[in-house]
């Protein structure tokens, strides 16, 4: 019993911070970091390429809009990607099938909006829920003759 209540007072109660490893940019999916070295965090992060993209002012839509999202997880601990809402109108085109990414992973996540579902100025949003903090992407633009 006494060394047992030893090894309790030698046992401090408090968290230690999570350790941190600094890493050369170029080991990243994301080839957009311009920093010698960076931090990187021992949980998830996930991270996108862009999370806005704007189509440009379009004369008349005959056809879908598409685009790509890009993403990565910049952390040590695995991304799980839980679910993805879209806005109405917007749909997943394509989707890489694994939903648990490692350190340095991605995948590419394809979008496309209904082009009866746009009048005028379009902003629609899509959220990424995931074991991280949720992330919003937008996608938007203007159409000035909206398809019949």
């Amino acid at each position: 019993m006494f060394l047992l209540s030893l090894n309790l007072l030698a046992k401090p109660n408090k968290k230690e911070p999570k350790e941190t490893i600094k890493i050369e940019p170029d080991t990243i999916c994301t080839d957009s970091i311009s920093a010698d070295s960076i931090v990187i965090s021992q949980e998830p992060v996930l991270s996108f390429d862009s999370e806005t993209y704007h189509f440009g002012t379009l004369d008349t839509l005959r056809q879908d809009l598409e685009y790509d999202f890009n993403f990565c997880n910049e952390g040590l601990d695995t991304l799980k990607i839980h679910r993805i809402i879209t806005a109405p109108g917007v749909t997943i085109l394509e989707r890489d099938l694994i939903d648990q990414y490692g350190f340095d992973e991605g995948g590419t996540i394809r979008f496309v909006i209904d082009p009866n579902e746009i009048k005028g100025k379009f902003k629609k949003s899509i959220y990424i829920y995931s074991n991280t903090p949720t992330k919003k992407l937008t996608l938007s633009g203007t159409v000035l003759r909206p398809r019949y």
